[in-house]
């Protein structure tokens, strides 16, 4: 066994030679004349005496006096090293709080000012409790005053988009892209893309928002689509496919978007939001249904628009014991605010024909000759609501969607058969109704019948996409009457050791991703199913973001200027060290 090494200790006489322990360890002699550490083994009089004598001779007979106000200064230069060095490092810290706590208010979309007036005094009061007084110095080194929190939303946007383009610069991606109108009348275009980044993972981003100062036409929008692209350097043929609302300015042959886009990228494959094709099926109503349907709309702004009318039906409520006071708006802008507005009404129906009748006694009338549709009406759209859901969401693709709609298909035509027979388990406000005549059955089912049409018209190139079973399961499906050139990758990656735990790993959406640099033709044939918008919901969320952004106190910002938007909806993690890196680290003002 080895011998175990002695470690000499330090002796004040020491210091009558030049020497003292180590800042950095004790165990070690330092020189206070060439202010160097030696080892250990050198910690003995007659080694250090040597050092003295031979490399500072002119300092061997100084008195121990000079050598303790050497120590002195030595020590007081340490102790203001340490000082700085703590300083400097709650500053850094202190930079990058600012941005972290940026970037938090940016994420919850609330004004900036609320850095300065909330957040740091509420810091500062916390701080000193649980920590210490001596915390004070740190939080007066995190600046948060709202130019400070716009300028760290707006440079970790900068950081973020750019990313984000250099990986769209030299990738293919799909596109969503529509317009509407925010405060002001002003027209905003906001377009999100579907791509794969770096970790091999499917990303959604928002890629712009821009306004349309003229029109809203497909060729303004086209321009505006295409200058963002030159000025970004992203060639525009990198987009594989488009979805829009199907709204008049975006599709077209001749004119408008969808037009222009196919001139420069003839390939690119079009798409009409599935999640817009539906709320297009939820309004065709026959004329019966449609005027049940006013007259409820009519009531409730007779009752909820007049602030006296109000108050009276919410205390009737009270007076009748209802389970709700209040009657819930309807508006076209909102989809999904139709079921919720026809149930509402429809359980409040007694209350509501009540109090209409002393103020519109012709409206309560027509509305309790109607009440049987109206339980219907709030039936079905509870169940187009659903399908309406079903079709949202980040992870819907193709494939998906074609499932939520045939899945519908057929349950119109089991709703239908019950309806006819009278069968209401799947209708349950009409259920708790009195017994169904002839012609309200007739009137149901033709109902039933002329969605199940309208949906199988509108829908067509989804009911009837072919989606091959090897896309879900390559290892189970049966490809000997393929294509050839299907045959042989589709064989050699059924006996792909990797590529089955890949898939067992993962789902086929992420299996797919990951396989398609091994396996490029089968990726050519399954990216459009996987990776193409199927509808516009993304968009659709980024104005909801817009409207949250843009509350009362803040609706002087200009949403495509800064980067609140683009923070409030990406996914991506800003790279805030390297942005913090950047500054000269100040404190808070």
């Amino acid at each position: 066994m080895a011998e175990k090494r002695k470690c000499h200790q330090y002796s004040m006489e020491y210091l009558k030679l030049g020497f003292i322990p180590s800042p950095s360890n004790v165990h070690l002699p330092f020189c206070l004349l060439c202010e160097k550490s030696f080892s250990n083994e050198t910690m003995k009089p007659s080694q250090l005496k040597d050092h003295l004598v031979k490399i500072h001779s002119d300092k061997a007979d100084k008195p121990v006096s000079f050598f303790q106000s050497l120590k002195a200064k030595f020590e007081g230069r340490s102790t203001v090293k340490k000082l700085s060095g703590k300083s400097s490092l709650n500053a850094d810290k202190g930079l990058i709080c600012s941005y972290e706590l940026s970037l938090l208010i940016a994420k919850h979309g609330k004004p900036h000012s609320i850095g300065e007036i909330l957040i740091l005094p509420v810091v500062k009061e916390i701080f000193p409790i649980m920590l210490g007084p001596s915390t004070s110095t740190i939080t007066q080194s995190i600046p948060l005053s709202s130019d400070t929190v716009s300028k760290r939303i707006d440079e970790m946007a900068a950081d973020v988009e750019e990313r984000l383009i250099d990986t769209l610069k030299s990738t293919e991606f799909m596109m969503q892209i529509d317009e509407s109108t925010i405060c002001e009348n002003e027209s905003l275009l906001l377009a999100y893309v579907h791509f794969i980044n770096g970790n091999e993972e499917i990303g959604e981003e928002l890629l712009f928002a821009r306004n349309l100062v003229t029109d809203t036409k497909g060729s303004s929008i086209f321009e505006k689509v295409e200058e963002f692209f030159n000025e970004k350097n992203i060639p525009l043929t990198n987009v594989v496919a488009c979805t829009t609302d199907g709204d008049a300015s975006m599709v077209g042959r001749y004119r408008e978007f969808q037009a222009h886009l196919k001139s420069v990228v003839p390939g690119v494959m079009t798409v009409h939001s599935v999640v817009h094709r539906q709320h297009l099926v939820s309004k065709n109503l026959s004329g019966r249904l449609h005027e049940s349907l006013h007259y409820v709309i009519n009531a409730v702004n007779e009752i909820k628009l007049k602030g006296f009318n109000n108050q009276l039906f919410q205390k009737l409520c009270e007076e009748n014991d209802e389970d709700f006071e209040h009657l819930l708006l309807y508006t076209e802008v909102r989809w999904l605010s139709k079921e919720k507005f026809l149930q509402r009404f429809h359980e409040l129906f007694d209350t509501a024909v009540e109090f209409l009748e002393s103020i519109e006694p012709s409206l309560s009338s027509s509305l309790k000759l109607r009440r049987l549709d109206i339980a219907y009406l709030a039936d079905v759209f509870d169940k187009l609501n659903e399908v309406n859901v079903k079709l949202q969401g980040d992870k819907i693709n193709f494939i998906k969607a074609k499932g939520v709609i045939c899945s519908f298909l057929s349950k119109l035509d089991l709703l239908a058969s019950n309806m006819s027979r009278q069968e209401l388990y799947h209708f349950p406000s009409l259920g708790n109704e009195r017994q169904l005549q002839a012609d309200d059955v007739d009137v149901f089912c033709c109902h039933l019948k002329q969605l199940k049409e309208d949906i199988e018209t509108r829908f067509y190139d989804l009911i009837n996409l072919n989606v091959p079973t090897w896309v879900l399961n390559p290892f189970t499906a049966d490809f000997a009457q393929l294509h050839p050139k299907l045959q042989e990758p589709l064989t050699d990656l059924k006996y792909d050791c990797e590529a089955q735990s890949h898939f067992q790993s993962y789902g086929y959406e992420a299996f797919w991703v990951k396989m398609r640099s091994s396996y490029p033709i089968l990726w050519e044939e399954v990216k459009l199913l996987i990776l193409a918008f199927p509808s516009t919901y993304l968009v659709e969320r980024g104005f909801s973001a817009v409207q949250q952004i843009l509350s009362n106190s803040r609706d002087m910002l200009n949403i495509t200027e800064h980067g609140d938007l683009r923070m409030i909806l990406t996914k991506m993690v800003p790279d805030i060290e390297k942005l913090a890196s950047a500054h000269q680290a100040q404190g808070s003002h």
